[in-house]
């Protein structure tokens, strides 16, 4: 028998090769040893504040790290009270009302991102996603054994994809589309009837929309976040689809 090497044993999953490193990361390195050499420059890479966390909340993760009742394991679905919480909130900011016991908390967008894929995709499903697009999007598609699909809209359209490149891009093996309003990294808010359009086009073709909300509160348009919610648009066209069969 052969003996190995080191670098047989070390042999890591074509999966993870697969997976490119994160370009977020690499430019906000690539600012931050300019600063450190002294140049003056200003990096447009992580979305880092430039303030300080509010004292009050640093107060109240201090006083619960001090709380025995913390001290235990966490249900695998989140706090109750924070699940509860989180249902409230939807109903207050989005007018739509979700049972706490379908919400999940996460680590952060990136998990739940990573989650919902691993969740529904197998190995060849392929997952739309409109471009210029939040650089985690593919890398977590391909981690669950999927397949990104980029479908590019230019500034000329507001950066919204239109339902002919959609229809071009799906396929038999379509699984999902990942809708991202206000978007990161342009800013665009999509308009309503563009939202609603997708929402119509997915429920018809039976494409789960993955609709990240993280920059909800962050929009400086005339338009309420309810009024781009692309998960409360498919889940009232869905219940209007049920209502009419």
């Amino acid at each position: 028998m052969a003996s190995m090497t080191m670098a047989d044993w070390q042999t890591l999953s074509e999966r993870i090769n697969r997976v490119a490193p994160s370009a977020t990361l690499a430019v906000d390195s690539k600012a931050k040893a300019m600063k450190a050499e002294g140049i003056d420059v200003i990096g447009f890479g992580a979305g880092e504040p430039n303030f300080p966390t509010p004292a009050p909340i640093v107060a109240a993760a201090a006083e619960a790290v001090q709380d025995p009742k913390n001290y235990r394991y966490t249900p695998t679905a989140g706090l109750p009270e924070l699940r509860k919480a989180i249902a409230e909130k939807t109903l207050r900011d989005s007018g739509y009302e979700v049972d706490p016991n379908q919400v999940i908390v996460t680590n952060g967008g990136k998990q739940a991102v990573y989650s919902a894929f691993q969740i529904l995709l197998d190995e060849g499903d392929e997952v739309i996603i409109p471009t210029p697009y939040w650089t985690s999007y593919p890398e977590a598609v391909k981690l669950a054994g999927g397949v990104p699909v980029e479908v590019f809209a230019g500034a000329d359209r507001n950066f919204e994809p239109s339902l002919e490149d959609l229809e071009k891009a799906r396929t038999e093996r379509t699984k999902a589309i990942i809708v991202n309003t206000p978007n990161n990294p342009t800013g665009a808010v999509w308009k309503p009837e563009t939202v609603k359009a997708i929402g119509e086009w997915a429920v018809e073709h039976h494409v789960w929309v993955i609709s990240d909300e993280i920059y909800e509160p962050v929009s400086y348009t005339h338009l309420r976040a309810h009024e781009t919610d692309s998960y409360l648009v498919c889940r009232l066209l869905l219940e209007k689809k049920k209502k009419t069969t």
